[in-house]
This record gives structure tokens, sequence and C-alpha cells, in this order.
């Protein structure tokens, strides 16, 4: 086999460099590897003494098979210095190693990569190869020495000629407008879609980011090792694009040299994937901030967010326990038009109906995920799979419903929703205020902002105010006018419970009250919800007491008076 060179890209940081070189020449292959050192010349002079320093240590560089120096006769800047390091590299040798003067590697480093370089040469479907692994505790979930994620990681990389076009061409604001789905960008972490926009606006020039973005449209892999064979030493507040922090860090590094093994199979590891998600996500002083100061912006970002807590959700779901031998013994619907206060009603529910209401599962972007996961063709198999999965021990059955829905998988799937539920109960929540409820609802779809929990996860800068077009007030008014009419037409029954928005308001107790006691009350006798209901007052104050401290800033945020 023939070995892949390793390109280094050096600009000052000498200290930096002599240990990534130290640890390169421990691995198992540094002999027979040809190293090829880029070295950028000063941008300022203060820098020109530092740079000399590093291009002198260079020439004493040894234990490698041959060792090639490259000083940049003029400055050239990180980024461009890479850049031109890598193209040279892969159109001379067709496939190559690239690292950055601040990476650690272990002795297997360079065995691992090139043996996947080799393996997965001639499949267009892998992008590259990574070193490294973030420190995601997935040791019991990966059985070989590999495993796949659709994100591109450039500390310690292997790269293909293919690779290059992907790197090299700058994502378009034509280009990234386009994309209708932004929320794929986040199935890989949060900070995507940030540093995409970053690169999109000019403020970034990151050939990574650029390949971040092509491998989550085209699901293309990178292949990570199963434990990280490289350390980063960059986040020490030296690095160009580098914060200080030690969450990527490892207490040590993979010890295998030799004898990887690989195969053809690159699907991605769901839980791999969740682990991922959560490492990157928007939150604690420990992550990535997206802090979102207008409105066009929030939109964007919100969106994207709200895409990847649905993949999630899905994720999370399994399936109950002697489903056919413990049917649930009443099926309830919280049924309301947006705005209405539904959700801070189905989080005082969530005692009684569990995890089944505290989403909005018939969100039409749950069945397109549960049908491309599932390859299931039959969105109403996406209906018995709720209906079988575990939400919660209790025997309600409870689904928080949007009229929009009920619409859309009439009209999309020529489904009936309550035709196929056969729901027992209907609980429909409406508000007084139709003025406020447009105004509000104009507010959310123009910002994409519906609720504390986006609010907080998107770090909102201070002062943030969200401007609200007469237009947006109007299309929003005429949605509420036709979910309405809708609901009066094809949904309400005699049975069908309504309660209002400023009840809820002034007396969650008593509403909450109000729904249990009729339930009760039809289903006395048959021991259903005795046991769970015997005293409804005094069960009723307790829960929401307890949940009224915990939805307090919940709500505050959410509907607060116009």
């Amino acid at each position: 086999m023939i070995l892949a060179p390793v390109g280094v890209s050096v600009y000052t940081r000498l200290a930096h460099f002599k240990k990534t070189i130290e640890a390169l020449k421990k691995n198992t292959l540094a002999s027979r590897t040809n190293l090829i050192v880029y070295s950028d010349a000063a941008n300022v002079e203060k820098d020109i003494d530092l740079v000399n320093k590093v291009r002198c240590y260079s020439q004493t560089i040894s234990g490698f098979r041959t060792v090639t120096i490259i000083e940049r006769p003029n400055n050239y800047g990180g980024v461009k210095n890479a850049h031109q390091a890598v193209i040279q590299l892969v159109r001379i040798f067709k496939q190559a190693i690239f690292i950055e003067d601040d990476i650690e590697t272990a002795p297997g480093f360079l065995a691992y990569m090139n043996e996947a370089l080799e393996f997965y040469r001639d499949d267009p479907k892998v992008t590259s190869i990574s070193g490294y692994s973030p420190p995601l505790n997935i040791s019991d979930y990966v059985e070989n020495d590999y495993y796949v994620m659709n994100r591109f990681c450039g500390w310690g990389c292997g790269i293909y000629e293919r690779t290059v076009d992907l790197l090299r061409k700058k994502i378009s604001q034509v280009e990234f407008d386009s994309l209708e789905d932004k929320g794929i960008l986040c199935e890989f972490g949060d900070d995507v879609l940030k540093m995409v926009e970053r690169e999109v606006s000019g403020e970034l020039d990151a050939a990574d980011v650029r390949c971040m973005y092509r491998q989550a449209i085209h699901a293309t892999a990178t292949i990570y090792p199963r434990l990280s064979l490289v350390q980063n030493n960059g986040h020490d507040g030296s690095g160009y694009h580098c914060g200080v922090t030690k969450r990527f860090q490892h207490s040590e590094l993979w010890k295998k040299t030799e004898g990887f093994n690989f195969s053809g199979n690159l699907s991605v590891d769901a839980r791999i994937k969740s682990k991922q998600q959560d490492f990157r996500a928007f939150k604690g002083a420990s992550s990535i901030h997206r802090i979102v100061n207008n409105q066009q912006q929030s939109k964007k970002v919100a969106l994207s967010y709200i895409d990847s807590l649905f993949k999630k959700d899905l994720s999370r779901l399994t399936v109950r326990k002697n489903t056919s031998h413990s049917p649930y013994s009443r099926k309830v619907a919280i049924l309301s038009t947006p705005r209405v206060g539904s959700t801070y009603l189905s989080y005082l529910l969530y005692p009684y109906f569990g995890d089944s209401i505290k989403r909005e599962w018939l969100h039409n972007r749950y069945a397109e995920i549960y049908v491309e996961n599932k390859q299931d063709e039959k969105p109403a198999n996406y209906l018995q799979f709720l209906q079988n999965t575990a939400f919660s021990d209790s025997e309600f059955f409870g689904l928080h419903i949007h009229i929009n829905q009920v619409m859309a998988w009439d009209k999309k799937y020529g489904i009936n929703i309550f035709d196929h539920y056969g729901f027992d109960h209907i609980v429909y929540m409406e508000r007084e205020d139709l003025f406020a409820q447009s105004y509000s609802l104009a507010i959310a779809s123009e910002s994409g902002l519906w609720g504390s929990e986006i609010i907080n996860k998107l770090n909102i800068a201070s002062g943030f105010r969200v401007e609200v077009t007469e237009d947006a007030f109007d299309k929003a008014y005429k949605t509420l006018i036709r979910e309405r009419e809708y609901f009066k037409k094809h949904i309400k029954t005699v049975d069908t419970k309504v309660i209002q928005y400023e009840g809820l308001v002034l007396q969650p107790d008593k509403v909450i009250k109000s729904i249990f006691e009729d339930e009760y009350k039809f289903s006395k006798g048959n021991g259903i919800i005795q046991d769970n209901i015997e005293e409804p007052e005094k069960s009723v104050s307790i829960i929401c007491e307890k949940n009224k401290k915990e939805l307090k800033s919940y709500f505050e945020a959410t509907y607060a008076s116009i």
C-alpha cells in the first residue's frame, strides 16, 4: 500500500508545532510517510521572528521518509495557506492526510487514516476520513473500529480528490436561500447552521463549513474512529477560530495501532446522532451560543432548531409494553387553533397523559420523518405507531392537536383523524380576544419564536423586538377565522368540552377540574380513573400548584397580555 502524504500548515505557534511533530513521529508508519510543511509568511512585523523560529525548527525535523518545507514568500493567511496545501496534495497524490499545527495524534493515527483512505477510495458516498472523534461516550454503540456521521471534521483528516470541490466552492446566498429545509443542517449539530450563515455572509471563510453544508444536503459520509486518535490543542486561546474550552478534550487517545476494520455499511446510528446533537446543542455556558438579534435571523434559526427537536422526539419513542393486552381506556383530544394557551394546558395535563400530550405529534413534519426513517410509505401507520408507543403508563391516550393539523391530514392523506382514533372526549380551547390571538400568531409566524423554550435556546439578544406588518396580521387573522369555521362545521359535537384561554389564565385549577369532573362522572363505576381522581378537587389542586411554579416563566414569556 502506498501511504498518503501528510501536510501540516504552520504559522507562528512553535510550541504547538513541536508537540504536533513529536507525536506524529511516534506513529508506527512515520518512517514510511512523506511529510510536507506549509509555512506561511509573516503578516505583521512582530510575527517575523516567530515565523523564522518555526522555519528553523522545520529544518531539523527527522523521523519521516522525506521532509519537504514549503515557505510562502508572502502572507497567505491561515485559510488560504491550508486551502492551497490541500489542493496541491490531492492534485499530485489523489488522496492525502492534512493536519494543522495544533493537532496531537496517537501512535495509530497514520495506520488508521491510510487503511480507511484505501478502503473507501472508490466509494463516492465517503467524503473524508476523520482522525478525531468527539467525547460522546458511544463506544457501547460501535461494534467496528469506525462509525459514520454526515459531518466533516478537519482536525486531522483524510481527503480525496473528490473532496476538494466540496471544500473550495463558496456557498452563495442564492444557493443557501433556495434550501427550503434548513433543519437538515442541524442534524449533526445546531452549530452548523450558525457557521453556514456566517460563511454565506462573508464573515467566515472556512472550507470545513462548506463541506459540512454539502454533506448535510447530499448525506455523504465522514468516517470517524470508534475512539479518538486526535487531540486538538488549539482551544487555549491561540487558535484562529477557537475559543478557550476543554469540552473537546479527551483524557487519553486510542491506543490501537494496526488492523483497523471497516465495512461498506455507511448507515448512521440514530443514538450516535442524538448524542452529537446534544453535544453541539444550544445549552449552558459550554455551548457555542447563537445570539439572535434580529427578526429575519430568528426565524431561520428557530425553524432549524424546531426541526431538530422533531427528529429527537421521534427517536426517543419506544413501544408500549403489552399493548394488545392493555389498550387505552380513554382517548382524549386537546384541540385548538394556534396561540390560545393549549401548550400551557397540555403541560398542566401532563401528570394524567404523560408525554403524549406535551408535543403536537400530528404536525406534518413528524409524519414525514417517520416515513423517512422507517421507509414506510403509509402515513396511516404513523398514527398507529403513536398509539402503540410508550407515552406513559397512564391508561389515557391524549393528543394535543391544532385544527390546521386536522385539515392537513385530511387534505394531504385523506385521513380523518377523529374517525381513525375514535376519541371518547374532545376538549376544545379557544380565545375570546381574537385580535390578541391574531397578533400573537403573527409575531410567532414572523419570528419563529413559538415559546419560551425556543427563546431561551436561541439566546435572544437583549432589546430584540419583533415587528408585525399589517399584511402579516391580516394573514394571521384570516387563518384563525378559517380554522374556527372548520371546527364548527366539521368537528364540533354536543359532547365537545369548550374552555376559554381567559378562564385558564385566571383559574387554571377550576378549568382542569372541570375537564376531569365530566370524565369522572362519565366513567364512574367502571374503575378506569377512580384510583387517579378519587378526590378530584384535592388531586387537581396539588397537580396545578406543582405545575404552575414550573411553568410560570414559560406562561409569562409565551402568552403575556397584549
